[in-house]
């Protein structure tokens, strides 16, 4: 990597889970390109829209600083935030200087304003990148893109459910299956009784 031109990915979403009590992603990097520009990279926007209108998997970018440079520029807020404007979604922008990574989450608001959370990143290829939000993540909304129509309220629970009301609702549904049960094998015992009684009956007629 040329350290003193900016090196720019495409992140897509690779994989979503909820792990370890935090809601976690694992992003892939891709259209990895050095533009040559000291000091900026200008994203291809015809790129980014075909695969966002082709796969809807777009969930960020990544770029490099030159030495020093570790936090978001003011270019780079304002670019993060028409993105975020642009395609609707909250979005992820990851920075890499001097191979340490820094990350944050661009959340669009109700009434259309971007704010910027810093989030947790790591790499151990530099193509796939594992991103950690906070477990409390109260910000996330039923149409952003990590949770596919669930929401997190701020236990890290989903659809503000508590682990403890999940277990009894499992718990409970496994007791209504093992009930049903019971009473369908009470029911085939019964009919193969009365089987038995009327087969008895028809044999002892039969014989007088």
């Amino acid at each position: 990597m040329e350290r003193f031109y900016e090196e720019y990915k495409l992140l897509v979403n690779t994989e979503t889970s909820y792990k370890d009590g935090a809601p976690h992603a694992l992003l892939t990097g891709t259209d990895n390109c050095t533009q040559y520009n000291a000091g900026q990279v200008i994203f291809d926007y015809q790129k980014v829209y075909d695969r966002e209108d082709t796969y809807h998997d777009v969930v960020g970018f990544y770029h490099t600083h030159p030495s020093g440079m570790s936090d978001m520029s003011g270019i780079d807020i304002e670019t993060m935030r028409q993105w975020v404007l642009c395609l609707g979604k909250n979005l992820i922008c990851i920075i890499e200087t001097d191979d340490t990574l820094k990350g944050w989450m661009c959340i669009k608001s109700e009434d259309g304003q971007v704010a910027m959370r810093e989030i947790n990143v790591s790499t151990r290829n530099d193509v796939n990148y594992d991103v950690w939000f906070d477990s409390g993540a109260s910000f996330w909304h039923p149409t952003d893109f990590l949770l596919h129509g669930e929401r997190f309220e701020d236990d890290g629970t989903a659809d503000g459910e508590t682990d403890g009301e999940v277990l009894e609702a499992v718990l409970e549904l496994q007791e209504n299956q093992e009930n049903l049960i019971v009473g369908f094998n009470t029911l085939v015992d019964a009919v193969q009784s009365l089987i038995q009684v009327l087969t008895k009956e028809e044999d002892d007629e039969q014989d007088t």
